[in-house]
């Protein structure tokens, strides 16, 4: 099962994460219970929900998070091998050439985590179709946590002049 959880801004400013409640008697109200039972009134603008998904860092990946994503050739990408032989090989044997990099913000949209890519020729892309077994991908996408939308709006904002 996967794991669902969610993140938000309190009161003090400082991010919580756990479950996302809604109290009943205020439409408006939304907190954050912690794993511990403990419950955060959340600013219910900065509340994203938790992809799934890390970055090469090992850091998870909420919705509102900004990424830099770096693209790479995958060397072997143009030969014939079967999945077999790939499962013998690792990432650095088969990462080539640097293409480029650029910042992407995630968001959820019609029950997908989307990648929105700033200021390149590329559209939006469902995240869960750049993850996966990058040996076998072409090209060979890296992702960083880089911020947030609420936290650094500046890192979206340089990219869109």
């Amino acid at each position: 099962m996967r794991e669902i959880k969610f993140r938000g801004k309190d009161c003090s400013g400082q991010w919580v994460y756990g479950d996302l409640i809604h109290k009943r008697h205020d439409k408006e109200s939304v907190l954050i219970q912690d794993y511990k039972g403990l419950g955060s009134d959340v600013d219910t603008i900065t509340i994203g929900q938790y992809t799934g998904l890390k970055d090469k860092n090992g850091k998870e990946i909420y919705e509102g998070d900004v990424l830099l994503i770096k693209e790479y050739e995958n060397d072997i990408f143009y030969y014939e091998f079967n999945y077999e032989e790939i499962k013998e090989l690792s990432l650095e044997d088969v990462r080539g050439e640097f293409q480029r990099s650029y910042k992407a913000l995630i968001y959820y949209e019609e029950g997908c985590f989307v990648v929105s890519p700033k200021n390149i020729n590329r559209c939006e892309m469902y995240i869960s179709g750049m993850f996966g077994d990058m040996r076998c991908s072409q090209p060979i996408f890296e992702f960083e946590v880089i911020g947030n939308i609420y936290d650094n709006p500046e890192l979206i904002k340089e990219e869109e002049k």
